[in-house]
């Protein structure tokens, strides 16, 4: 089998023992890149790898029983701390790198305790005169739990006591008022020292005295039934402390009792030790433990729970340090890890193009046979994708002894020798796709020579995340010769590419493309093969032949190489053609890429038939083309004729017959013929008895009347040849008899004033009929020498064309010609002569009988009002007044009126006013009025006093 060199592979395996059912933090180590050989060109589906050497570690777990540790403290080191040494357990060349402490039972023990104070004095109790202090107490424990008092102790000083005088009891009490709430027997341990503290402990364990939780007891010194007689007083001095305490106090002999609290100076705490274990009032025993957060257990300073509690290191563990808030005895048992280092050689397989990789991970296991060992197992760090197959010990048997939890493979019950866990993961390279790097377009199995051909390398793990690490690596063969080996490629989101310039090396043929890929850690194979062909040419003389049935016809083909360019010939090309279902042949080589053939249609019926010509050749692009053959009957020319004749006038009719037929001179039923002209197409209809087609047309129906139209005939039918002529001619005149024209005026003589008006009414007929405006291009109209014409409009109640002439229009006499035209009809007219004459206007004055008077100091107003001859105003005419020698124009008002303020002239007397009105299309008119100018005059008298007398 050949062998190809392919990157190197990185596989980080571990071996591991569970905890308590879980698997365990691993360590992880990576292995070198492997060296793959070369593959030879005969084996292109296959991979294999194995990779360089590497150290895994192997694990042995053992279990011992029967150990006790205890957790105490004192009163002066109020911890509970332990150190469990396991020099003892080591192994030379194994590390104990796991311990787990299996706790049995944890059972509470004897609990030391103190007030924490440092005393500095004391408090006192005395058997003197006057005031005496004779009960001292001092509040203890309130802890959470129940408990049994063990023993106490205080520090004390007693400079005198007599045991013959009367006595102090030390004893413990629930109310420090009451003897009768004593828990504990008495003593009296007093000892007489003048100089020297001493240390009364009184032991309680017999009295089995139960603390009740959360609650508050006192040790009372009670000397109440001390007399205090005699020269020497019993004293008693409890050491203390000057800080305020929980609850102490005393009392105070025929008073009452006190604390001390108030002010700082009143303020103490007695000294006090004592010892009590935690206790289980119902079962009267030490209280158990279920976990060791109860107690606030840690193990190396880390937080314990449970009763099983595990400690790793990546070193030799030769120690543990357990705290605790409470002092405790445990029954447990011991779990031991170890590992050691050890070296395997693992190996890769594929064994088909696009299969699943195939791995082994080999290794030589030594345990040593110790006390204890329960379990021997081996865990390895795979991918996530990979799936384990098998676990052999150095024989064919696959033990099966094997879980994956995850990226963990755990192999368990291992003993001493040779162990090879098989296992299967995804073969990464999923795809090796081609397209044209010009177009994009996807090749398939077949690619031309002259493309440039992308090639994109898909690279994904087993649940199609695109890998962004590693290299492809890009083989071409062709013919075993490697013709194209670029450099590796890196993957980028999942994606490598290369461009592959085909042409490059001029090779046609099966070409194999190999691809593989690796990240150090997972690995791909990927094989395609594709066909390259130099391209080709097919070209056809014509696409789309004509022929007729029982005949022949000529076919004419180009078949030529692109690249390198030449004409194919035989032997490397061939060229068939296929005609329907019986006519198949090869094509005959002329040279140069030039085929030829005859088509022969002897007994085939008319139809549409399509040839479809083959030109193929080894790694040559395959050709084919479609030429549609149309096979007919053959058919003669049209014969046509004319019944009368085709020369018309508008209102006549002729017929048009045409012959469809075939060579055999049998007419062709069933056709279609039409004619078209104009811009339109009729259909001819097949006279069965005559066997021609025919229609029968109007001059109507032509345009151009006067005048000649051309026809073009065409007749077809499926299977025969069609025929068409544009040889047919019709003449269409105009109509010219039975045209009537009657024009009547109104009024008659055709004689009107500039104001009036005049009708014109025409009848204008065919063979009587009116011809009305919903005929063909008719219309009727007057025409002026000098003048717009005038249509006239038809109306269709009377039958008649009308039209009104307004006499302001045409003044004079006026030439008037009324012609009339439809299409198809010769143009029909009659000419008269109008008269229009001007109206005379009516002038009046605004003076009382045309006359006015005025004088020297007073212009006079002059108004003038104008209408025509039947009193319509006339308001665009130009009157001037003469007066005095001068002409004055008048201004227009509004309706006819006209005005002038006429300046005097002082001349005494009657003068002429001269009026005249001007406008065309009336007479020009005059009017005279009289105007009195007088003379102004004015008297001045003037009256002279004169005096006198009486």
């Amino acid at each position: 089998m050949r062998r190809f060199q392919v990157l190197a592979l990185t596989l980080t395996i571990l071996f591991l023992v569970p905890l308590s059912g879980n698997i365990p933090t691993q360590d992880n180590r990576s292995l070198e890149y492997s060296e793959m050989s070369l593959l030879d060109s005969t084996s292109l589906s296959s991979a294999s790898g194995i990779g360089a050497s590497t150290e895994t570690v192997r694990y042995m777990t053992r279990e011992l029983s029967g150990f006790n540790f205890r957790l105490s403290n004192t009163y002066t080191d109020l911890s509970h701390s332990l150190d469990i040494n396991f020099n003892s357990y080591q192994i030379p060349g194994w590390t104990l790198y796991g311990v787990s402490i299996n706790a049995s039972q944890i059972v509470a023990t004897a609990e030391r305790e103190t007030l924490g104070i440092t005393p500095t004095n004391y408090i006192d109790l005395i058997n003197s005169s006057g005031t005496v202090t004779d009960v001292l107490y001092q509040g203890f424990y309130n802890q959470p739990h129940d408990g049994k008092l063990e023993n106490y102790s205080l520090t004390y000083k007693c400079p005198y006591y007599g045991v013959t005088s009367d006595h102090a009891f030390l004893v413990v009490r629930s109310d420090f008022t009451d003897p009768l709430t004593n828990i504990t027997s008495w003593i009296e341990p007093w000892s007489q020292d003048l100089f020297n503290d001493q240390v009364a402990t009184h032991d309680t364990s017999g009295d089995n005295a139960i603390l009740n939780a959360s609650k508050y007891y006192f040790i009372v010194i009670d000397g109440e039934g001390m007399a205090g007689e005699g020269s020497w007083w019993n004293t008693i001095r409890w050491k203390a402390a000057n800080v305020l305490g929980l609850q102490t106090g005393y009392h105070i002999r025929g008073d009452n009792w006190y604390t001390y609290s108030g002010l700082p100076i009143f303020q103490w705490e007695a000294e006090l030790n004592y010892t009590y274990t935690p206790w289980n009032k119902t079962a009267n025993a030490a209280m158990v433990y279920s976990a060791a957060e109860q107690i606030g257990m840690t193990g190396n300073l880390t937080p314990q729970t449970g009763n099983y509690w595990t400690f790793t290191s990546p070193t030799n563990i030769t120690q543990i340090t357990l705290d605790a808030i409470q002092s405790i005895d445990v029954n447990y048992d011991l779990v031991l890890r170890y590992k050691k280092s050890v070296d395997i050689n693992p190996n890769w397989f594929v064994d088909n193009s696009g299969n699943l990789v195939d791995w082994n991970v080999t290794s030589s296991l030594t345990f040593p046979t110790l006390a204890g060992t329960i379990q021997q197992t081996l865990n390895i760090t795979i991918p996530s994708d990979w799936t384990p197959t098998g676990l052999y010990n150095s024989t064919s048997v696959n033990y099966g002894n094997f879980t994956k939890y995850g990226t963990v493979v755990q192999c368990t019950d291992m003993t001493t020798g040779d162990w090879t866990l098989t296992l299967t993961a995804p073969n990464y390279v999923v795809d090796v796709a081609l397209s044209d790097s010009s177009s994009g377009s996807p090749i398939g199995e077949n690619v031309s020579i002259l493309v440039d051909a992308d090639i994109d390398i898909s690279v994904e793990d087993g649940i199609g995340t695109p890998m962004n690490t590693g290299s492809t690596n890009l083989t071409i063969w062709n013919g075993g010769v490697v013709i194209h080996a670029p450099p590796d490629e890196t993957v980028s989101a999942g994606l490598a590419s290369y461009l592959w310039d085909i042409s490059a090396i001029d090779n046609n043929g099966t070409h194999t493309i190999e691809v593989y890929w690796t990240n150090g850690l997972e690995a791909g194979y990927f094989v395609i093969q594709v066909f390259v062909f130099y391209p080709t040419t097919l070209d056809a003389d014509d696409y789309s032949i004509s022929a007729y049935t029982d005949n022949s016809f000529d076919i004419g083909i180009d078949f030529n190489q692109i690249y390198p360019v030449r004409g194919l010939d035989p032997p490397i090309a061939n060229v068939t053609y296929f005609l329907g279902s019986a006519k198949n042949g090869t094509m005959d080589p002329v040279g140069g890429g030039r085929w030829t053939k005859n088509g022969n249609t002897a007994s085939m019926t008319s139809g549409i038939y399509n040839l479809t010509v083959y030109a193929e050749g080894f790694a040559l692009e395959n050709q084919s083309l479609i030429i549609t053959v149309h096979l007919t009957i053959e058919t003669q020319s049209l014969n046509w004729s004319w019944s009368p004749d085709n020369d018309i006038t508008y209102t006549d009719s002729t017929n048009l017959t045409v012959t469809y037929q075939d060579l055999s001179g049998t007419r062709i039923e069933y056709a279609w013929v039409n004619v078209t002209f104009d811009g339109q197409t009729y259909n001819l209809t097949w006279d069965a008895f005559s066997q021609v087609y025919w229609i029968e047309f109007y001059g109507s129906n032509f345009t151009a009347v006067p005048g000649t139209t051309n026809l073009t005939v065409s007749a077809w039918i499926t299977g025969y040849t069609a025929q068409t002529t544009s040889n047919i001619q019709i003449a269409v005149s105009e109509e010219s008899t039975g045209i009537g024209l009657v024009v009547n005026w109104n009024p008659v003589d055709r004689n009107i004033s500039y104001i009036e008006t005049v009708t014109i009414t025409v009848s204008y007929t065919f063979n009587s009929a009116p011809i009305n405006d919903t005929w063909d291009d008719v219309w009727v109209r007057a025409t002026f020498s000098g003048y717009p014409l005038e249509n006239l409009t038809y109306n269709a109640g009377s039958g008649l064309w009308e039209v009104t002439l307004n006499g302001s229009k045409y003044l004079g006499i006026t030439t008037v010609t009324i012609r009339a035209s439809a299409k198809g009809y010769i143009q029909v007219q009659d000419t008269k002569d109008l008269l229009v004459t001007e109206d005379i206007p009516i002038l009046t004055n605004s003076w009382t009988d045309s006359a006015a008077s005025t004088d020297y100091a007073h212009d006079i107003y002059l108004a003038i009002t104008v209408t025509d001859s039947i009193g319509s105003f006339i308001n665009d005419a130009i009157l001037t007044t003469y007066v005095f020698g001068t002409d004055y124009p008048m201004s227009f008002v509004a309706d006819g009126v006209y005005e002038l303020t006429i300046p005097i002239n002082e001349s005494r007397g009657v003068h002429i006013v001269n009026v005249t009105m001007v406008r065309i299309g009336y007479t020009t008119s005059t009017m005279l009025l009289d105007l009195t100018v007088r003379a102004t005059t004015s008297i001045d008298v003037d009256i002279l006093s004169s005096e006198y007398e009486q």
